[in-house]
């Protein structure tokens, strides 16, 4: 072959080389548009932020009833963690939510139990969410739990439960148990007096789902009614006189009569060291062993003694 027929070879890649340039360039402004055009958040699916890792139901609600009420609440959650993302930017990871329903298909006592996400109003905003299901109603309550999984990447917190959530609180509260303090105790103050309060069981307050009886729960519950007394027991810090307080537990025990999960407590209008002081004294506490977990939700009343 001779110079002069390779020529044209040479010329004919030369334009090639020229064309492909122009082909990359164009695809970047392009990229570029659809980027300014659709925002950053183009090419990834806003549906799979937030999504349903595992599902657990105990009770005669059955479970594709629970997962239809999951599927309706994800744009809920999604919008939880939307919010959250757009105050604080990236927020992955996973949380373990549990919630207690009653027969009427309302749910109560929703929680956190665990998380790495790092993010508390994601939390709180979870469990707002969680609280407005409604399930067909049953002739008895059922225990749901589920893990939710936000964001994209590595987790953004870390590892945390009940436990730690309940020591964030910040409260002076020296005159509880040890593994109820949540800060340490300010010398040279002195203390206002407490107000003792009775802790009594609300009527018909008791519900209990698993092969633990009503009555056996009652009875090792009853046996802890002083260190819960003493709980309660705290000065007042409000206006006026002090006010009876409604108590309502949550509590998943084992089949080894220990609780297994850090337990849910909700007790209006008091103090967060009361609160960690209740379930301290629950951690503590050992039910009769059964063939299984046993789910126990609780009503009391915290009133003051005259």
């Amino acid at each position: 072959m001779t110079a002069t027929d390779r020529r044209p070879r040479r010329a004919g890649a030369s334009r090639l080389v020229a064309v492909v340039p122009v082909r990359v360039a164009l695809s970047v402004a392009l990229v570029a548009w659809v980027t300014l055009v659709a925002g950053p958040g183009a090419g990834q699916s806003t549906a799979q932020t937030v999504s349903l890792a595992s599902l657990r139901v105990r009770g005669p609600v059955a479970r594709a009833a629970v997962q239809r009420v999951m599927e309706a609440s994800l744009d809920a959650y999604r919008r939880c963690h939307a919010d959250r993302v757009a105050e604080r930017g990236r927020l992955a990871g996973e949380l373990h939510v549990r919630v207690h329903v009653e027969a009427n298909g309302e749910p109560i006592a929703a929680s956190v139990d665990w998380s790495n996400v790092g993010d508390r109003p994601l939390d709180r905003c979870v469990t707002q969410a969680t609280e407005a299901w409604r399930l067909p109603e049953s002739d008895a309550a059922t225990l749901v739990s589920f893990t939710l999984r936000v964001g994209q990447g590595a987790p953004t917190g870390a590892e945390r439960d009940v436990t730690a959530v309940i020591a964030d609180e910040g409260r002076e509260d020296a005159h509880l148990p040890e593994s109820a303090r949540n800060t340490q105790p300010t010398s040279g103050r002195a203390r206002a007096q407490a107000v003792r309060r009775t802790w009594a069981p609300v009527d018909n307050g008791l519900r209990v789902v698993g092969p633990l009886s009503e009555g056996r729960v009652a009875r090792t519950l009853r046996a802890r009614s002083a260190p819960l007394r003493a709980c309660v027991a705290v000065p007042h810090t409000g206006s006026g006189d002090p006010i009876p307080w409604p108590v309502l537990l949550s509590l998943q025990v084992g089949a080894n009569g220990r609780v297994n999960q850090e337990p849910v407590v909700q007790v209006a209008g008091a103090p967060p060291g009361v609160l960690a002081c209740i379930a301290a004294v629950l951690r503590e506490t050992r039910f009769p062993t059964a063939a299984g977990e046993t789910q126990v939700l609780a009503r009391f009343q915290a009133v003051p003694r005259s």
